[in-house]
């Protein structure tokens, strides 16, 4: 039980820091993404920084 609330308590800690409509963060989705694909995302969002 105590598993369940630490994790339920850390999930909502997540949705108060990374806001889902924040146009700052970009999400990744893994079930439509493959790692390749994120990969090249990535490395290309590092190299124009």
């Amino acid at each position: 039980q105590k598993m369940k609330t630490e994790t339920h308590r850390f999930i909502r800690h997540q949705y108060a820091w990374f806001r889902l409509t924040d146009e700052k963060i970009h999400w990744f989705d893994i079930e439509k993404q493959s790692d390749d694909d994120i990969e090249k995302e990535l490395a290309g969002f590092l190299k124009s920084d």
